[in-house]
């Protein structure tokens, strides 16, 4: 059976400020999954998350995860958006060749 826990802002991505975290906070579903996964790279990652159990490493792993593909769908659309305006850059420097 699940049980819904609620989960305050807890990850320490320095991107992340308070407001962010805050609304990452919610009210989840938690569920049992068994994985087959390297003790050393578990401990490797809790190190560098700061995390104090193995369940909070990978709940943070993952939000990371989750965090940088959304950064990285944004910031295509951005660029695309910005190819297709046909804005026209001028080279001030005069470093560019035409």
């Amino acid at each position: 059976m699940r049980s819904q826990l609620l989960r305050f802002g807890h990850v320490r991505d320095n991107r992340l400020d308070q407001k962010s975290a805050l609304r990452m906070s919610k009210v989840i579903n938690r569920s049992h999954k068994y994985f087959w996964l390297d003790p050393a790279k578990i401990t490797r990652a809790q190190k560098a998350l700061g995390a104090k159990t193995q369940t909070e490493t990978i709940d943070r792993a993952l939000d990371l995860v989750i965090s940088e593909a959304k950064s990285r769908r944004l910031t295509h659309a951005a660029h695309r958006r910005f190819l297709r305006s046909s804005v026209h850059i001028k080279d001030v420097s005069c470093r560019l060749e035409d």
